[in-house]
């Protein structure tokens, strides 16, 4: 009894060290293959305080525009960067930022026009890629040429707006204004309006305006589609060029109209109107 009682045993142990190592694997985890969530502005924004590049004279493109974009994004496995590239007219895509935490991207642009495809030169959309924390990617793109419209109503883009100005105006010509010249008023309440249209997909688009800043600059009264936005000073301790110095939205869809209206401010009543920026 005690010999076969030991074989028992050896053929239960032996039962047991068969069964642990035939026994199916617990089921592995489901791999999170879902992409993350990825917003980004319709449109960009243009810099306030900025400075626009000279345009060409023998074909009025404009660089150096500083506008910016801004997105946010999410994933339940965590966001473990972001990576930013442009895409220039022919679509090849350049690395500009990767890897990054922060959910904005400043830099510059330029108007568009048939020369930047030409020399394959000019990024016109900005791409954004999100990276989650398990592999997955999701990217929006935007685009960011926007029209600079001279204050002679010349452009480089696809944005028409038409300019008009009443009471006493000037032109000022210096190679240091956009594509050369300014519309420049010292009487008080000369206006300059920019009219134009939008589609309801363009709803919001940014505009701004270009203005001459100096100690002897003064200062106009903004308004849009009647409604006044302020009082805008171009006074600077120096002069400088080719300045945003207002940046808006518009958020309605249809016929719009920005105007400005000179104040003739006591000791500086002079305002020079440059270029209008418009998406």
């Amino acid at each position: 009894m005690r010999r076969g009682m030991k074989w028992v045993v050896v053929a239960l142990l032996g039962s047991v060290l068969i069964g642990s190592v035939t026994a199916p694997p617990a089921s592995a985890a489901t791999p999170d293959t879902t992409p993350p969530q990825l917003s980004l502005v319709k449109f960009p924004a243009f810099r306030p305080g900025g400075q626009i590049g000279p345009s060409s004279s023998a074909f009025p493109l404009t660089d150096k525009i500083p506008i910016h974009i801004a997105w946010s994004g999410s994933d339940a496995s965590g966001i473990c960067g972001y990576d930013v590239k442009g895409l220039d007219g022919v679509g090849r895509v350049t690395p500009l930022v990767t890897g990054t935490m922060r959910t904005r991207y400043d830099s510059t642009t330029s108007d568009f026009g048939w020369s930047d495809f030409a020399v394959n030169s000019a990024f016109v959309v900005w791409r954004v890629v999100a990276h989650d924390c398990a592999g997955n990617t999701t990217r929006r793109e935007v685009w960011v040429t926007p029209t600079v419209e001279q204050e002679d109503g010349q452009r480089v883009g696809n944005r028409d707006a038409t300019i008009t100005y009443t009471g006493t105006w000037g032109k000022s010509m210096c190679a240091c204004w956009s594509r050369g010249a300014v519309q420049r008023t010292s009487q008080q309440g000369a206006t300059a309006s920019i009219s134009y249209s939008l589609a309801s997909y363009e709803a919001g688009a940014p505009v701004a305006l270009v203005m001459e800043k100096a100690p002897d600059r003064g200062k106009f009264t903004l308004r849009i589609d009647g409604i006044s936005r302020g009082t805008i000073d171009t006074s600077a301790p120096s002069a400088t060029h080719r300045i945003i110095v207002w940046t808006g939205s518009i958020p309605g869809a249809g016929s719009h109209v920005i105007k400005l209206v000179n104040q003739a401010t006591p000791g500086r009543p002079r305002i020079d109107f440059d270029a209008v920026l418009l998406f």
